[in-house]
């Protein structure tokens, strides 16, 4: 299977291998920096409920990429044909697994869940072409096999519908659903990805999703609880809010970073790193916005 697929992006390469510049741009919108840019962005600026529809859609479909990869371990295609992926990448890449695709999977998700909660034509003309354009890319720059594309795509698309269905139905009890999310998140990472780390040379350098998926639904208990956050007003406070999380969220990150490098870069710590980053910018900020009046 892997040589057939191999002749196909060859071809693909040799027709199009031009266009890979623009293609290590266009394949972002699958990747984690602009997903959370838009989560936050409608979250914070625009509605709460389907910003927190896309959050916990997008981190859900992460997770289950990362077992399927864990599972699976399928070589990237730079590990058979080098010539066929930047140098750049490779390095990037090295030592992860290309089954499914993560960026044609969130891209599924993400975009499937825009086209179901808005009506705006823009929207939804968006969602349908970077459903599609992102695993073109990622074939294009040489990081995935075709069936990593198809299959993360169709994974993506099929949690973004299944999803909408499961939201709306614990639509009264949403919290409890959302804690046995991170509950399970917790779960896996403590009780099956650290015993198996001890045992094996497998990469869990990916857990990070499950600690901003248990961070992500603590916070919006949190919020749920405490905060109530209201529907913005005026424009200026809807982008003062989203300038706000930004931040918050920025500092966190690489604040975190700094104190625990000095400690240990083990993927548990990346967990909590994650976990306090989401849960804070998620549940607390939006505390902060409603005492402030924003």
């Amino acid at each position: 299977m892997n040589d057939v697929e191999l002749t196909w992006l060859q071809w693909i390469h040799d027709r199009f291998g031009g266009l890979q510049s623009v293609a290590r741009v266009l394949t972002e919108l699958g990747g984690e920096i602009w997903i959370f840019f838009l989560i936050a962005f409608v979250f914070f600026a625009v509605d709460k409920e389907k910003g927190e529809r896309l959050g916990v859609t997008v981190t859900v479909s992460g997770c289950l990429n990362e077992v399927l990869k864990l599972c699976f371990r399928r070589p990237r295609p730079f590990s058979f044909d080098s010539s066929l992926t930047p140098e750049s990448l490779r390095q990037k890449y090295a030592g992860t697994y290309s089954f499914p695709s993560g960026h044609s999977q969130n891209g599924g998700a993400l975009y499937m869940t825009l086209l179901m909660s808005f009506r705006s034509g823009w929207v939804r003309a968006f969602g349908l072409v970077a459903i599609v354009l992102v695993p073109l890319t990622r074939l294009l720059l040489g990081v995935h096999f075709p069936t990593d594309a198809v299959v993360g795509t169709a994974l993506g698309v099929a949690l973004a519908v299944a999803f909408s269905f499961l939201l709306d139905r614990f639509r009264d009890r949403c919290d409890a659903l959302y804690l046995a999310i991170g509950g399970s998140c917790v779960l896996i990472v403590f009780a099956v990805f650290l015993p198996l780390s001890f045992f094996t040379d497998v990469s869990f350098s990916g857990v990070k999703i499950f600690g901003a998926t248990a961070g992500l639904t603590a916070g919006l208990v949190l919020e749920h609880r405490f905060g109530k956050m209201p529907p913005p007003e005026a424009w200026y406070f809807r982008a003062l809010r989203f300038l706000l999380a930004l931040a918050c969220a920025g500092a966190l990150l690489f604040g975190l970073k700094a104190l625990f490098s000095l400690w240990t870069d083990h993927f548990a710590i990346s967990f909590l790193r994650y976990f306090l980053t989401i849960g804070i910018t998620m549940g607390v900020i939006p505390i902060a916005i409603r005492k402030l009046g924003i």
